[in-house]
Parts: C-alpha cells; structure tokens; sequence
C-alpha cells in the first residue's frame, strides 16, 4: 500500500496504492486484494473531521480522511491456518506512519472463512491468539487471523479493510507543496 499527498496551506492530494505478496506461503496460496489504488483527492481542512485522543496521557489534535474500504482475499488449493499480515513504518509500533505528521489506521470487520462469517483475531507474528472479536484494529507487525474459539482452518480467508488517513494541523502548514509516501504491505502466512 502506497501513500502519496502533496500538501499545501489549505489542501493536500493524496493516493494510496496497494502491494501484495505472500511471506512464509506454502505452495497453492495467493492473496488478492479488491482494488490496487485508493484514491483520497484532495484534502480540504474544513472538509476533514477534527477531534482529539489521548495516548499515553499525551493529547494529540488531528484531522480525519473519509474513510475508505477494499477487501482482501487470501485463497488456497487445499484447507490452511492463514494469518493476515499489514506491514508498514509505525509510530511507537501503535499505529501506521503517514510522513511527519500523520498516521494510519487500519481495521479489519467482516471476516469470512470458506463462506462463514467467523470473528477475528490479532497478534504479534508467533503470538497464540486466544481472542475473536467482529473487527480489530490491526498493528504494526500483528497479524489478522479467522476465529472461532480457536484459529480456524480453511481454504478462503476474506476480510473488509478499513483505511482512514490523520493528519496533524502541522500537516497544513507548509507554504510550498510536499510529496508525502508511505508504503504499506499485505503479505500471509499460511499453514497445514
């Protein structure tokens, strides 16, 4: 997944393209994702939502992109245990890096294994999950995986991304216009 922006005082553009590859595959597994390119156009201050969160006891004022969706879909010859994985830079490893002044945020809803819906689970790469839930907040290097009670098994894993761009108020700031990239990766894990 690629980010782009061009900022400027009032506006900035921004596009986010897609990469796929597998990591740890076995043989007979692809992933696929619904769209190669998001295209967010252009960014108007007064068009973004603003808010405020607390980390760590540190407040942080923000401006929020529409959100945006695509699905990804993980297909295998013959049933596996398969784990999604986003990789990108982060902040703190809490959240993805947008440039200087931003981040992303990416959940994950809508998990299917082989036509069911299941729940999902999130954990560091080798962690044991123990927990499902209808959507997760992914982190930088945790990883989605369908479950039910357990980490199930299957030959089709299809999970809903949700992507949504912040940007500091510094972000607006510049005078001349700046190129922000950010690369994010959709790679798997898939075993017998």
């Amino acid at each position: 997944m690629k980010i782009a922006a061009v900022l400027r005082s009032l506006a900035a553009v921004t596009v986010l393209s897609l990469f796929s590859h597998s990591v740890f595959a076995s043989d007979g597994c692809q992933i696929i994702s619904g769209t190669q390119q998001v295209d967010y156009g252009r960014f108007i201050r007064d068009d973004m939502r603003s808010g405020k969160t607390d980390v760590d006891g540190i407040a942080y004022q923000w401006l929020a992109a529409q959100t945006r969706t695509f699905d990804v879909t993980v297909l295998c010859d013959e049933s596996q245990k398969i784990r999604l994985f986003i990789d990108g830079p982060a902040r703190k490893n809490t959240v993805f890096r947008f440039g200087q002044n931003g981040a992303i945020n990416l959940k994950v809803k809508n998990g299917r294994m082989d036509d069911r819906s299941v729940q999902l689970a999130t954990g560091a790469r080798g962690a044991t999950l123990t927990q499902g839930a209808d959507s997760q907040t992914v982190k930088p290097g945790f990883g989605i995986a369908p479950f039910d009670g357990q980490v199930l098994t299957g030959r089709q894993f299809v999970v809903t991304v949700e992507v949504t761009t912040y940007l500091s108020q510094k972000a607006f700031q510049a005078r001349d216009n700046a190129q922000i990239e950010e690369i994010l990766n959709l790679n798997f894990e898939a075993q017998p």
